[in-house]
């Protein structure tokens, strides 16, 4: 019996040492990865506020209007283009929106001004001639960058709506309901026109 208390010993020395290791390094990944007691809630905010301004549901008419004329691999050729795109963008602007703006010496506000403005003469142009004619036909994924990803769907509220996010939530809540809303407008493109 004493020598099953010996050969336990170390055993016992060995799995004591590994809960410490999994305690620290759980308490270390806690704490990176929960920034709050709400971090359900604030990220159901935060994909909520996104996905109201993004509209993927909404940008599927513009979306048929700007593709109609183009084949089965071209419209998957936009399609990917504006997802690629408005993922880069929002994450980007999520993590380094405000040094961005600042650089360049812009306000958030003057940045939802002129994006505003821009949304403004594509909707005329959508308007006068029913197409947006200024994607080169040479290459025809353009459409899929503009006006597509910006700044229908990339756009100043959406760009504004994940800054705000990262400095009410922190960065992991901004990012998932990046992902999260940039999947959502994947499926929507893709189940509006399944021949895609």
């Amino acid at each position: 019996s004493d020598s099953d208390a010996a050969s336990a010993s170390p055993f016992a020395g060995v799995l004591l040492q590994i809960q410490e290791f999994v305690n620290f390094v759980y308490s270390k990944f806690s704490s990176l990865f929960v920034t709050s007691d709400t971090f359900g809630e604030d990220l159901l905010k935060a994909v909520i506020s996104l996905f109201v301004v993004v509209n993927p549901i909404g940008k599927v008419p513009l979306f048929v209007t700007l593709t109609e004329k183009m084949e089965k691999q071209n419209k998957r050729l936009v399609s990917k283009n504006a997802i690629i795109t408005t993922a880069v963008l929002l994450t980007i602007f999520a993590v380094a929106g405000i040094q961005v703006l600042s650089i360049f010496g812009i306000s958030i506000y003057s940045f939802m001004v002129a994006g505003g403005i821009l949304l403004f003469i594509i909707s005329i142009e959508f308007l006068t001639h029913g197409e947006w004619r200024y994607s080169g036909s040479s290459v025809s994924g353009d459409s899929g960058i503009v006006p597509l990803a910006f700044p229908l769907l990339a756009g100043p509220g959406a760009i504004t709506t994940v800054i705000i996010s990262l400095q009410a939530y922190g960065w992991i809540v901004s990012i998932i309901s990046i992902v999260f809303v940039v999947l959502v407008t994947y499926l929507v493109l893709h189940v509006e026109n399944p021949l895609l």
